[in-house]
């Protein structure tokens, strides 16, 4: 944040103001010797000064990964924590974005970042919270007298899911809800033969939704 951060030798007072940048522009180094500032002559530039700032952590950009604003940090640690545990670092970086890639289906996962440089920490920024829930594995689809069958693989935490079909290099759209967290199969009734078409799907819980699945193409036979 922004201040002035003053001091005080026997004959005359210092005084160095901040920049949001992280640095302050001031060319002159101090010491204290014996409990007394001292001034030292030699010049230098760009010196760190503590703490450094506050980052703001943004919404999620894609359904893994969220940003936060630039500090000018040298590097920026990524906190998580859930309902029954408190905050633990998972990771350090010098990007201004993170994906988690340990975080378990199922969850409810609280973020916050610090930005990080020589001189030690910031504050723990604003939170992010997010409901995981992976993408489930779609197999191989079966043509059949019924229609296409299409299986996936169950979603830990999942109310149910959505199922997408496109035809030949037309765009997705949603044909289906399948309600339930055990129910893991539907069939296309409405398929057509000689019709070539893709299909994903993804899980969903309440209002919050997970990623889509892999894609699956088959050709109607019947």
């Amino acid at each position: 944040s922004n201040g002035t951060w003053s001091i005080k030798t026997k004959t005359k007072k210092y005084s160095y103001d901040f920049k949001p940048s992280g640095f302050y522009d001031k060319k002159i180094t101090v010491c204290a010797v014996r409990g007394e500032v001292k001034e030292y002559k030699e010049d230098v530039e760009n010196i760190r000064y503590f703490p450094t700032i506050t980052p703001e952590i943004k919404e999620f950009d894609t359904y893994t990964e969220f940003t936060w604003n630039s500090t000018k940090a040298d590097k920026y640690r990524v906190y998580r924590k859930t309902s029954k545990s408190g905050w633990k670092c998972i990771a350090t970086t010098s990007n201004t974005y993170y994906t988690d890639k340990t975080a378990k289906s199922g969850t409810k996962y609280y973020y916050a970042v610090k930005s990080q440089n020589e001189a030690g920490n910031s504050s723990l920024s604003n939170e992010l919270s997010k409901y995981y829930l992976a993408d489930p594995t779609l197999k191989t689809p079966k043509s059949t007298k019924s229609g296409i069958t299409l299986k996936w693989k169950k979603v830990t935490g999942a109310d149910g899911y959505q199922v997408y079909r496109k035809t030949g290099s037309g765009s997705y759209s949603k044909i289906a809800t399948v309600k339930g967290s055990t129910k893991v199969t539907y069939t296309d009734k409405s398929a057509k033969k000689g019709k070539k078409y893709t299909y994903k799907v993804k899980a969903y819980k309440s209002k919050t939704y997970g990623a889509y699945s892999n894609t699956k193409t088959i050709t109607d036979k019947y």
